[in-house]
């Protein structure tokens, strides 16, 4: 993500990190490329009719498919017992219907004590696909077996990947060049978010033919998640970012640039009410404000293992940066401020590039991943915490401000930020 997603310092890892930021990133490796129920017991066996046993195969299939990937992954390790030892009466409940059976499984995942933790039907799942950071319509996850990258589901309806043709279940080679066969979505992450082209060319294989294609991408389904005003006088430049969706680092850079054309010395970043989006947004936005080398954020797995993002070297990020260098800034956050909003505050705040004005933040400091299932649904699975460069968890704790002071929402104020009172030990 521009990303940047690397272990340790530019150009080396330290030797203790560096099995542990392989298993890490394995932990993402089965998660699909796009990436927070129900109550009562049921006791009596249920018997399928007879039009419903194939499709009760099929849901059984679903549950031992998530409950694989739940074993492996899930971050509250002593939890997962609990759900194991519920799993045998889950299945026999099953009844053919898919909402019905849905609804047993989703019963059996709060076994797990996590309330982000959920399977999703194919609907739902087109929906988490808004932070799709191909932008050509595109759900890819790498196989298991072959690691492979494969199409997760269809094409998005009118996506340039629909109208090339490309099909659910073919294999994608490689994207502009890259040979994908055993990366990590997070490596792809950092191709094409790095990658302002307007296209990708992709190589399919699909059974033995292949062919390549050219893929526009587009966003227009994605909604702008940034305002801008700027105050001449003051020289004061307001962004105001609503979620973190795959225009959000784009949008930025592209009024962080203009707002130095226009003279603006002081930025105020409004992350008031963003409850977050993709992880990888934040990071990336991080680097378009952070020199190169600056530790972002420490990502931590059920098992402990570490992995420290830090800012790479960019061109495209490399001119924000050193348009920004000379400009004060300040974070606006409230109780709503959540998630990948606090991967950015966090990483501003403790590289001392930005004072934190307003209230606390929500304090959700975990991080899911979204694991595509063989019937089209998914699985959103707590897989990692995350901490703070100074090397604190936020989780259920926020950020606190270091100016406590009330921020009206309307109109936007102007006022200068008294930065002397600041504390940055």
């Amino acid at each position: 993500k521009g990303l940047g997603f690397r272990a340790g310092p530019p150009g080396r890892r330290p030797s203790g990190l560096e099995a542990a930021t392989r298993k890490l990133r394995d932990v993402a490796a089965s998660a699909v490329v796009a990436l927070p129920l129900l109550v009562g017991p049921f006791s009596a066996p249920v018997l399928a009719a007879p039009g419903l046993e194939e499709q009760l195969v099929k849901n059984r299939d679903t549950l031992e498919e998530l409950s694989t990937i739940v074993d492996k992954f899930f971050l509250f390790r002593p939890k997962v017992k609990a759900f194991d030892d519920a799993k045998e009466a889950t299945k026999s409940q099953l009844t053919g219907d898919v909402s019905v059976d849905y609804a047993r499984i989703n019963v059996l995942l709060r076994k797990l004590g996590d309330g982000y933790t959920r399977l999703v039907n194919k609907e739902e799942f087109m929906r988490l696909i808004r932070f799709d950071a191909l932008g050509v319509g595109l759900l890819l996850g790498p196989d298991e077996v072959s690691k492979e990258f494969t199409v997760m589901g269809p094409p998005v309806p009118g996506s340039s990947a629909a109208q090339a043709g490309i099909h659910d279940g073919d294999l994608i080679l490689s994207v502009d060049g890259l040979r994908l066969k055993g990366k990590t979505p997070f490596d792809l992450i950092e191709l094409v978010s790095s990658n302002d082209a307007p296209e990708l060319k992709v190589d399919v294989q699909r059974g033995d033919d292949r062919f390549s294609a050219v893929l526009a991408r587009k966003f227009e389904t994605i909604k702008n998640p940034l305002e801008t005003a700027v105050d001449r006088d003051r020289r004061i430049g307001y962004l105001r970012l609503k979620e973190f969706n795959a225009l959000a680092r784009p949008k930025l850079k592209e009024a962080l640039l203009d707002f130095h054309k226009q003279g603006v010395e002081h930025l105020v970043l409004d992350l008031r009410g963003n409850g977050g989006g993709a992880f990888q947004e934040a990071v990336g936005i991080a680097e378009l404000l952070l020199e190169p080398g600056r530790s972002v954020v420490t990502v931590v797995d059920g098992e402990g293992h570490a992995a420290n993002f830090r800012t790479a070297e960019d061109a495209n990020s490399g001119a924000v940066v050193k348009a920004t260098k000379g400009m004060d800034l300040v974070l606006w956050t409230n109780s709503r401020t959540a998630s990948a909003s606090e991967v950015l505050v966090g990483a501003l705040r403790d590289n001392c590039r930005g004072a934190v004005q307003g209230t606390k933040s929500f304090g959700k400091g975990i991080i899911q991943g979204v694991y595509g299932l063989k019937d089209g649904g998914a699985l959103v699975l707590t897989i990692a915490r995350y901490q703070t460069p100074s090397g604190v968890s936020i989780q259920g704790r926020g950020i606190e401000p270091d100016l406590k002071t009330p921020i009206p929402r309307r109109p936007v104020p102007f006022a200068p930020v008294p930065l002397g009172k600041v504390d940055f030990s």
